[in-house]
């Protein structure tokens, strides 16, 4: 019995390693997919990434500070407030449940450790900035989403209450998707392309004027033209 015992923890233990192993060399074949010209230009992976972790902190002229309870305030811009809400609540329930069955190995806390950790180095991290946007935020959230695992697993016994629930936060999303829709339809950038295509003669030749911050009017299929770099009128 004990031999049998043995083989089975040296076997798990095995089976850990391999899977830990194959789990870290997901990260660099999955920077390698997104990123499929790394290997080739390396160096000015690394120079284009020393440059914006120093200069994207301070980018505005900000020079001292931090941002975390900005950090935490630009959450509900990425998901709404609703959500925002029941998510931080299931993930306190997520936390809550682990801490009363003491299940420390199983694949719940498991998770909520793995997630809540690396949330907090992001969290650590970023937040430090004393530059924060949007963007830098949108990360993290996944990582507070998986945090709630638990919490749903226990309603899961409860199909109408998760139905109650995510109705709600669903269609609050869903309307806030069509006001986006609606406020992008209704960019006035829009109206001057609509503009160019109709008034500029596909037979000749124009000279269009464009910056970092103007469309690129050329690629318009009704346009031809030459384009004349603000930045670089030479």
């Amino acid at each position: 019995t004990l031999r049998d015992s043995s083989t089975s923890l040296r076997s798990a233990r095995n089976d850990g390693w391999r899977r830990l192993l194959l789990g870290l060399l997901m990260v660099p074949l999955g920077f390698i997919a997104g990123a499929p010209a790394a290997p080739f230009q390396w160096r000015k992976l690394v120079s284009d990434f020393i440059y914006n972790a120093e200069v994207t902190p301070h980018y505005g002229g900000q020079i001292g500070g931090h941002g975390y309870l900005e950090f935490l305030g630009r959450i509900p811009e990425t998901i709404g407030w609703p959500s925002a809400c029941f998510i931080a609540f299931a993930a306190i329930l997520s936390l809550i449940i682990i801490l009363a069955r003491r299940q420390w190995h199983s694949p719940a806390a498991i998770c909520v450790a793995l997630a809540s950790s690396v949330f907090c180095l992001y969290f650590a991290q970023i937040g430090a900035f004393p530059r924060m946007e949007t963007r830098f935020v949108l990360p993290a959230v996944p990582f507070l989403i998986l945090m709630c695992g638990p919490a749903l697993a226990f309603f899961t016994r409860k199909p109408r209450a998760i139905f109650a629930c995510l109705t709600p936060l669903l269609a609050y999303n869903f309307i806030c998707s069509l006001s986006i829709g609606y406020r992008m339809n209704r960019d006035p950038r829009l109206a001057a392309q609509a503009w160019i295509a109709q008034r500029v003669s596909t037979g000749g030749k124009l000279v269009i004027e464009s910056s970092g911050t103007s469309p690129r009017w050329i690629k318009l299929p009704e346009v031809r033209g030459a384009e004349w770099e603000q930045a670089h009128p030479q």
